[in-house]
């Protein structure tokens, strides 16, 4: 039965991003390929941008992105699970732990993220947005473990991935930034087409 099972499932190509791979896709994969050894996996690492351009190219067959997703034609996306980013500080712009910021407060600082055409860059111009203030970003990144290591370096304020910033908060490595605004929830999301979904 596993061997039938095995031989029904081809080889795939997922693109996905930093974050969904990191989060969710790491260990869906090591119980996947636990069950199928035969079946080989090519990842592929993009923004989400970029992984729906090649899901709607045909270079992949799906996506594991997070969101916000901007889907065309036939692609359909489903959630997978949810994650909250904070704000995280270096020593230099680090602040009393009892202290609640508000957004507005924060306007003067410097301000890491990546680059605009990103996701999580139109995530965060829509919550400075809804908030009635303009998201002044400083310093692009092209990764996320690039946000954290130049917030390290006290280049900035970033937002970044509560479930990923815990262990360097316990070595006093970053610090978290205590926002009265909270950033909306985002989710990590399969996105598919119809054609490749009944392959």
């Amino acid at each position: 039965i596993r061997r039938q099972r095995q031989m029904c499932i081809r080889d795939r190509c997922i693109g996905v991003s930093e974050i969904a791979l990191r989060i969710f896709l790491l260990k869906k994969l090591e119980k996947f390929t636990g069950l199928f050894p035969d079946v080989k996996i090519k990842l592929t690492n993009h923004s989400t941008n970029q992984a729906v351009n090649a899901l709607k190219a045909g270079l992949v067959d799906f996506a594991v992105v997070t969101t916000p997703v901007n889907l065309t034609g036939d692609m359909k996306s489903e959630s997978l699970c949810s994650f909250h980013d904070i704000l995280i500080a270096g020593p230099k712009y680090s602040q009393p732990d009892n202290k609640i910021i508000h957004l507005e407060e924060l306007q003067d600082y410097p301000f890491i993220s990546m680059a605009e055409g990103t996701g999580t860059h139109d995530h965060y111009t829509k919550f400075f947005y809804d908030n009635n203030l303009h998201f002044n970003l400083d310093l692009e990144a092209s990764t996320t473990d690039q946000v954290l290591a130049m917030v390290q370096a006290n280049l900035g304020l970033g937002f970044y991935p509560e479930e990923l910033a815990s262990e360097y908060i316990m070595r006093g490595e970053i610090f978290p930034v205590n926002l009265y605004e909270s950033a909306p929830d985002r989710d990590i999301a399969v996105s598919y087409t119809h054609l490749r979904a009944h392959e």
